[in-house]
């Protein structure tokens, strides 16, 4: 066989599988850059709130039915299948208005 379609048949099985390797780290890319948002968590029964059920690296309980939690859309998602949870809010930032008297 010629010698420069080797090559070619060479240099793109190289192509290949370089790109078969870049596709496969593709979702830990994708996960890293995942934006994590706040959220409020409202549970069905206070007997059921436990800390452990939510993975998010910022949990603070704010009664025996709320949680305020950071999490990523995926943990979200996940998180409203539990039966135990009534609602997943967003939070969102509030601000005083200045009052002139």
């Amino acid at each position: 066989m010629n010698s420069k379609f080797i090559r070619s048949v060479s240099i793109c099985n190289v192509f290949i599988l370089l790109s078969l390797l870049f596709l496969q780290a593709v979702p830990e890319q994708v996960r890293a850059t995942e934006k994590n948002k706040t959220y409020l968590i409202g549970f069905k029964d206070s007997k059921r709130t436990k800390r452990s059920a939510i993975q998010g690296t910022s949990v603070q309980q704010l009664s025996s039915k709320i949680m305020v939690a950071t999490l990523t859309e995926s943990e979200r998602e996940e998180l409203s299948q539990d039966r135990s949870v009534a609602y997943i809010e967003e939070d969102s930032d509030t601000e005083l208005a200045e009052v002139r008297f």
